[in-house]
């Protein structure tokens, strides 16, 4: 089996590795390892919301009626909570 240079580098891993590479080379290590551990401490929250939007989300878009639109405030609100949560741990766990 051959494999030419071009093979490897056109894989999306690679690109997905380089970007954080990069990522990584030019912020501040610190300020990353802090947001990883706020985000980790934080998975519960953002699991569940991850979870329970992609299950009923789909059936408010696009919104038409007043409950619809009442399901898409409430899941941006939620989502908004659970960016506030991942903030909050960045400030308890980070820098």
């Amino acid at each position: 089996m051959k494999i030419e240079i071009p093979e490897p580098v056109r894989h999306p891993l690679t690109g997905f590795l380089s970007f954080i590479g990069a990522v990584w080379g030019v912020a501040n290590a610190e300020v990353l390892l802090a947001l990883v551990k706020a985000i980790f401490a934080s998975a519960p929250q953002i699991f569940t919301g991850v979870t329970v939007g992609a299950l009923t989300f789909p059936e408010f878009w696009p919104p038409t009626t007043l409950p619809d639109w009442a399901g898409v405030v409430a899941t941006g609100l939620f989502g908004l909570y659970l960016l506030y949560k991942v903030n909050q741990n960045f400030d308890d766990n980070g820098l």
